[in-house]
């Protein structure tokens, strides 16, 4: 009988951070480069080695924004 078969691009590395970790990786990025957007953020975090969605980076860098306003620029 023959063995069974599996495709090599079933398998793969998960890494997912949890949402309070997430945060904390997104408020750290925040801090250290104040001129990073989402999709700079999300690629930093996947040079990283962290699969995540860029949609959900993008919540969760919403949820920091609102968190941490900005500040208002004197005249």
């Amino acid at each position: 009988m023959s063995s069974l078969y599996l495709k090599k691009t079933r398998y793969w590395r998960y890494s997912s951070l949890d949402d309070h970790e997430l945060e904390a990786k997104i408020k750290q990025l925040a801090d250290d480069h104040p001129r990073y957007g989402c999709p700079r953020i999300h690629r930093t975090l996947r040079k990283n080695g962290h699969h995540i969605n860029h949609k959900k980076t993008a919540r969760q860098k919403i949820r920091v924004w609102q968190m941490h306003p900005s500040r208002k620029k004197l005249c």
